[in-house]
């Protein structure tokens, strides 16, 4: 429902026909990676991602002239998004933000309008800080805790109590999860760049035909080339 209501409020600020916000509600709600992050237990990251649609909605209202319900929408869905604790996807959020904003600075350059991007901009910072004080219980806390982790500074020399320094995490084990140019088509077709972990793939299935066919073309390719 929080995917549904949130693409569904971003697409409505977007002026899109009611019935194409619904359809672009649905594509969010319904992609595959939301229901492997629900099924994994990946339940905090996927609230996070679901406020996202309504945070950048917020912020498109506030740039559109609203003074009072895009700031107040931005500190809710701000504080909401904060509140399920998943600091990586916020701040993959903030790079968003970051993008939007300096489209935002661009045309209100060129537009003459830089005191009412300036005002925005001063609302938005307002709800963000309303956001942030109001999760300060969570953010501290996590703060703390991340100093004494494996995770708090990657790379950056550590020094243990016996005086001997140890160095933090390296690229490769932040890297080792991320997914490969060629994964993203795992976004529309599922197992399409193999599966979860232990998991099986039928044989007979219409994916794996496919898959056949397309390495039998590309090994066809390559002795031909060689």
């Amino acid at each position: 429902m929080l995917f549904l209501l949130g693409g569904y409020f971003l697409f409505a600020v977007l002026k899109m026909r009611p019935w194409v916000a619904a359809l672009g509600a649905i594509a969010i709600a319904f992609s595959s990676y939301n229901m492997i992050y629900v099924e994994a237990g990946h339940i905090n990251k996927a609230y996070a991602i679901a406020y996202m649609a309504p945070i950048i909605g917020a912020v498109i209202l506030c740039y559109r002239g609203s003074k009072f319900w895009g700031p107040s929408l931005l500190a809710l869905f701000l504080a909401l998004e904060i509140r399920a604790n998943h600091i990586q996807m916020t701040y993959y959020l903030f790079l968003a933000l970051l993008v939007l904003v300096g489209f935002e600075l661009y045309y209100a350059i060129r537009d003459k309008k830089l005191n009412k991007f300036l005002q925005a901009t001063g609302l938005q910072l307002i709800g963000v800080a309303v956001a942030v004080l109001v999760n300060a219980s969570v953010l501290f806390p996590t703060y703390e805790y991340s100093k004494e982790t494996i995770r708090g500074k990657a790379n950056i020399t550590k020094h243990t109590e016996d005086g001997k320094s140890a160095a933090g995490l390296d690229k490769e084990y932040a890297y080792a999860w991320s997914q490969g140019i060629g994964e993203n088509i795992t976004l529309l077709i599922p197992n399409a760049y193999g599966g979860r972990t232990g998991g099986t793939l039928d044989e007979k299935s219409n994916t794996v035909k496919t898959l056949q066919k397309i390495r039998c073309i590309c090994s066809r390719s390559l002795a031909v080339s060689k």
